[in-house]
């Protein structure tokens, strides 16, 4: 055999193809399957060893089939092992004898194991060729055995240490073996204990107790448990306890008793202590008035004081956990679970007000405090807190509160700085109305008397000083003055002030308290008010109350002196339609502008008053002539002609103005503002922006526009108000009527059919205005029915609508029930409007009634287009189907070629927009032709018809329907 160079010296060469190492793996191969532990085999002076499957998988080595390194094989074994595994070999060697080995292995994977080996030498011609062997793996042996070793040392220095004393006993009780601690502990040795022995050193009121425990034990009880005192060494009796339990055999008899007795003194002690705590607690608990209670970490209540159940009427269960909640005020909800939850998150002492209902219903305040029971690593073990009662003591605090809020309150509402003077010190203490009424530092809210004095206005200073000295020198209890009070800015406040001295038993001033109540707001509250009564507050001109003084004292002035006094009265023109068009910030400055222009016209001497609205006067005393009054009524009106801006726009500033004058004109101030009024009426009636003066013959003329107001609420009140219709032909296709307009006559019982102009005045009047145009509306519609029943095709019937219509919204909704009641179609009624109406007041209404009645087919006509101003804008914002071109462009069209233009222009317009065109007022052929040139498509006036009574409408529409149109019947 070879030796292989790098095997250690002494070992044999590597022989892995030896037929003798083939045939025992091969053997071991087969004994695989039956046996449990490794088998292994070496040829002496191999580099391999033979392993059964069994050992390369205790050592981890499997899938390496049978052989096995030497080298890895010796590496294997624990180090400290290793040298003796090596010399038990070189021993079998030697020897030839067989050997047990036991040592440790690392395997593959690194875990160690403890293996048990039989090696055994193979001997041929008296020399060993070979050592096989078995390796049986014991680790699991080697650790039970130690662990048994360990609870048997264990099991040892618990007895010797317990202070429990371990005993044994028959079935019957009768001990068998006692521990050593009996002796220690009562001085009486372990064989004086056995039997009933021990006995003798219970305590003699306990010996029943004892002989119960082996009478249990006789009787076969599952358990012996019992207490007794046992006289100690020393002579002391401590508390013990026994228990012990039964060993049965196989057929359920006890064979022995094994029990344990324990020192329990000390337990036995804090017991008796504790059970005397728990009665001092619960004497105390039920006597106190505070409700205590614990809670676990989550804030769910555990324990509640027995006063809970008596006071709240709720018994335990339904208290514990959340249930406390239910008797929650409903308001004290929120804010006592958010401050409770906040505590349960921080552990912060609980500290709470909220209402508890109680068993009679009644809601009471109650405190709840609490603080939590940390662990060692400062978590919250449990809650420990009380309730307590403060309902009473709220009800206190809360009157407390309100009878300082009253006083303070009180104090605040009459601006009072109260005052505490001390005689004996001479010191002043003030309330803080000090600071917050007169402004000075909070340091001096306690001064000396003499700082009073010196902050009293040096010209009241004597008096006030004299007086409240004399108060206190006195018997008197009071004290009164009014007085001016320095503040700290410098300026004075007019104060009064009260004070009540308090006196001893001798009479002698000891104190004084008092109230400083600061006038000056009252005071200027009532020179504004005296200014006020007599002056208007947007022009800060006087008001008709001063007026009608200074006009009554300029009168009897020139009475005394034969002077003249000239009366205006201005009314401001077109000063309604600014205010609703612009807003009433435009009127305001308007009233405001015209009265700073009339300020810089009149003299010193004069006097201008509002009057009220829009109305002014100006009393002129001292007048030489009437010739003085026009030169300045001249230069009144020149001054308000000039235009002013507002908000972008350049507005006029004009009045109209009547004027009367003393003597001439009345000598009272009631006829001379009469007469004055009558001449603005003229004025405003013939020239809007000029000046009238008062003519005898005017109070006629007034006489006659109040009877025309008069007749006109006759004739509504007796229906004689008639609609007149006068027809509208279609210029383009040989004039046939279209329409009709209705216009308004009425029945004079004296004169009878008369025009509308014999009632102008009414339309100023805008209840009865809007009282005509609903009593025309109701004719047109009724008409209309007629016609439909007759079989008429009329085509349409326009009304005019007054401006006073649409400031009720409901104007639209009202025509329509109308024509719905009569069953009349929309499309046959047309409404006819003027420019003005959309600027009063009310546009908004006009523009949600005529868009309400278009959607519904009624078409909107815009009359006396071209008077006003903005159309074009009102043609975009509302929805207009016809133009009437007013006839004052109709009227100059043969003779001024710009009107001509105009009627073009509006007919091109008009044709753009889809709009017809009716022209008003046609009364020539020439101008019938012209418009029939221009393309205007239709045509209103006395050339073709005058306006007509409803019986007339049907003869008209035959004549115009089988002659070819009513032009050639006029022509």
């Amino acid at each position: 055999m070879k030796r292989n160079a790098d095997a250690p010296v002494g070992w044999p060469v590597d022989d892995s193809h030896n037929p003798s190492v083939a045939t025992f793996v091969t053997d071991l191969d087969d004994l695989a399957p039956v046996v449990d532990f490794g088998l292994w085999y070496w040829a002496v002076g191999s580099r391999h060893v033979a392993a059964s499957p069994q050992l390369l998988k205790l050592i981890d080595l499997q899938g390496t089939g049978a052989g096995l390194g030497l080298g890895v094989a010796l590496a294997m074994i624990h180090p400290e092992d290793r040298r003796g595994t090596l010399a038990k070999l070189a021993a079998i060697l030697a020897d030839r004898q067989a050997r047990e080995h036991e040592f440790r292995i690392v395997r593959a994977d690194g875990e160690p194991r403890v293996c048990w080996s039989k090696l055994r030498p193979i001997v041929e011609d008296g020399a060993v060729v070979a050592v096989r062997g078995t390796c049986l793996d014991v680790t699991h042996l080697r650790e039970t055995e130690a662990r048994a070793r360990e609870r048997e040392e264990d099991y040892r220095h618990i007895i010797e240490l317990s202070p429990q004393k371990p005993w044994v006993a028959d079935s019957s009780g009768n001990i068998l073996s006692m521990g050593t601690r009996w002796t220690a502990i009562t001085g009486l040795s372990t064989d004086e204990a056995l039997g009933t022995g021990w006995m003798k050193a219970v305590h003699p009121d306990d010996l029943e107790a004892a002989a119960s425990m082996l009478r249990t034990a006789q009787d076969r009880q599952p358990l012996v448990d019992g207490r007794y005192r046992i006289r100690t060494a020393d002579g002391t009796y401590r508390w013990m306890r026994t228990r012990g339990y039964p060993r049965k055999d196989a057929n359920g008899e006890i064979v022995r008793w094994y029990g344990l007795t324990e020192d329990i003194h000390e337990q036995v002690e804090a017991e008796q202590s504790l059970r005397e705590g728990e009665e001092h607690y619960r004497h105390a608990v039920e006597l106190s008035p505070q409700i205590p209670w614990t809670a676990d970490k989550w804030g769910n209540i555990t324990e509640v004081g027995p006063r809970w159940l008596e006071l709240m009427g709720m018994d335990l269960q339904s208290t514990l956990g959340q249930g406390w909640a239910r008797a929650l005020h409903p308001e004290d909800v929120p804010a006592t679970y958010t401050i409770w939850s906040d505590c349960l998150e921080t552990g912060a002492p609980l500290d709470v007000r909220y209402r508890l209902k109680h068993v009679d219903g009644e809601y009471r305040w109650v405190r709840a405090r609490a603080r939590p029971r940390l662990d060692e690593s400062g978590q919250i073990v449990r809650w420990y807190g009380v309730a307590e009662d403060i309902d009473d003591q709220v009800r206190a605090e809360g009157a407390l509160v309100k009878a300082e809020e009253r006083y303070r309150l009180a104090t605040q509402a009459t601006n009072d700085l109260i005052w505490d003077w001390d005689v004996a010190s001479e010191r002043v203490e003030w309330t803080r109305s000090l600071v917050d009424g007169f402004g000075y530092p909070i340091e001096e809210l306690g001064t000396h008397l003499d700082w009073w004095g010196e902050h009293i206005h040096p010209d009241d200073r004597a008096a006030t000083l004299n007086s409240f000295h004399d108060a206190v020198d006195g018997a008197s209890k009071k004290y009164l003055a009014e007085y001016r009070f320095r503040r700290a800015d410098g300026s004075y406040a007019t104060v009064c002030d009260r004070a009540f001295i308090v006196r001893d038993e001798h009479g002698r001033a000891v104190r004084a308290v008092g109230a400083m109540q600061d006038l000056s707001e009252r005071k200027l509250a009532e020179e504004k008010a005296r200014w006020g009564a007599t002056h208007d507050y947007l022009t800060e001109l006087p008001n008709r109350r001063l007026f009608q003084e200074r006009l009554e004292h300029a009168l009897a002035l020139a009475v005394a002196g034969g002077g003249k006094v000239g009366l205006l009265h201005l009314d401001v023109d077109q000063f309604k339609q600014i205010n609703d068009a612009l807003g009433h910030g435009a009127g305001d400055t308007l009233l405001r502008t015209l009265s700073s222009r009339l300020r810089d016209v009149i003299r010193p001497c004069d006097t201008i008053a509002r009057l009220g609205g829009d109305e002014f006067a100006i009393i002129l005393p001292n007048l030489d002539s009437e010739q003085d009054l026009a030169d300045l009524i001249g230069r009144l009106l020149e001054r308000m002609r000039e235009p002013f801006a507002y908000d972008g726009r350049v507005l006029d500033c004009r009045a109209s103005i009547g004027a009367s004058l003393h003597p001439q004109h009345g000598s009272t101030p009631e006829e001379l503002l009469k007469h004055a009024d009558i001449a603005l009426y003229m004025a405003k009636a013939m020239n809007r922006g000029g000046s009238v003066v008062y003519e005898h013959r005017m109070r006629e003329e007034m006489r006659k526009r109040s009877s025309m107001v008069t007749r006109a609420r006759e004739a509504i009140r007796e229906d004689r108000l008639i609609a007149y219709y006068q027809p509208k032909v279609d210029l383009q296709n040989q004039n046939r009527i279209v329409g009709f307009e209705t216009l308004l006559r009425w029945q004079d019982p004296q004169h009878g059919i008369q025009l509308p102009m014999t009632l102008e005045a009414a339309f100023e009047d805008l209840e009865v205005a809007a009282a005509i145009s609903d009593r025309i509306i109701e004719h047109a519609i009724r008409d209309m029915r007629r016609w439909l029943d007759l079989g008429l095709d009329f085509g349409h019937v326009a009304v005019n609508a007054a401006a006073a219509e649409f400031r009720r919204d409901d104007f639209a909704e009202r025509v329509l029930q109308k024509l719905a009641e009569a069953q009349v179609p929309t499309s046959c009624f047309q409404l006819e409007v003027t420019e003005t109406v959309f600027l009063g007041r009310g546009a908004e209404y006009v523009d949600r009634a005529l868009k309400l009645l278009s959607s519904h087919g009624v078409q909107i006509a815009l009359d006396d287009f071209g008077t006003g101003y903005a159309s074009l804008r009102h043609l975009k914002q509302f929805p207009v189907n016809i133009i009437k071109i007013d006839q004052s462009f109709v009227r100059g069209m043969m003779e001024d070629p710009e009107d001509e233009a105009i009627i073009r222009a509006v007919v091109g317009l008009s044709e753009n927009l889809g709009i017809s065109v009716v022209a008003e007022g046609v009364e020539t052929n020439a101008q019938h032709d012209g418009l029939r040139a221009i393309g205007c498509s239709y045509g209103q006036g006395f050339l073709y018809s005058r306006a007509v009574c409803p019986s007339s409408v049907p003869e008209l529409l035959t004549r115009s329907n089988t002659r070819g149109g009513v032009l050639s019947h006029v022509a």
